[in-house]
């Protein structure tokens, strides 16, 4: 096998739940970046038998997902990427309709899925010799399964 050192970032893709209940999955169009950053949270057992050292494990593991890219709009009609309007329309939902399946697939093809919360989403401005810039915020609802 042939590890390859250099994996091009706009060769994985990501996708969200259409929201229709069909199981149909939207690519998110229009990244220019992306982060995946785990996270974990600890219980803390420390007791006055832990000899003055922190004792404890990890009791939770989360991952966050960071979008950064262009605003797509058809200015002559109005119409959005459905990727991009899903992920906002996603970011608006509160209590269990707030968790969306999401995809990511890894340039090999391998394919993971987990529901997520969309933190934030939208256009997030520019400047006069700039694109409109558009970002979306998300965190991992549940496990991941791979495919």
């Amino acid at each position: 096998m042939a590890l390859s050192p250099k994996i091009p970032a706009a060769d994985w893709t990501f996708e969200i739940d259409d929201g229709t209940d069909t199981d149909t999955f939207v690519e998110i169009k229009g990244l220019e970046s992306f982060s995946i950053e785990p996270s974990s949270n600890r219980a803390d057992t420390t007791n006055f038998d832990s000899g003055g050292d922190e004792d404890g494990y990890v009791a939770t593991r989360g991952k966050g997902f960071n979008f950064d890219g262009d605003y797509l709009l058809d200015v002559a009609d109005g119409t959005r990427d459905p990727g991009q309007e899903r992920v906002e329309e996603a970011g608006e939902l509160t209590g269990s309709d707030s968790c969306v399946p999401f995809k990511i697939t890894d340039p090999a093809g391998n394919t993971f899925t987990q529901d997520v919360t969309v933190d934030n989403a939208g256009p997030t401005g520019g400047g006069t010799q700039d694109n409109t810039a558009w970002s979306a915020a998300l965190t991992r609802a549940g496990s991941t399964t791979t495919a």
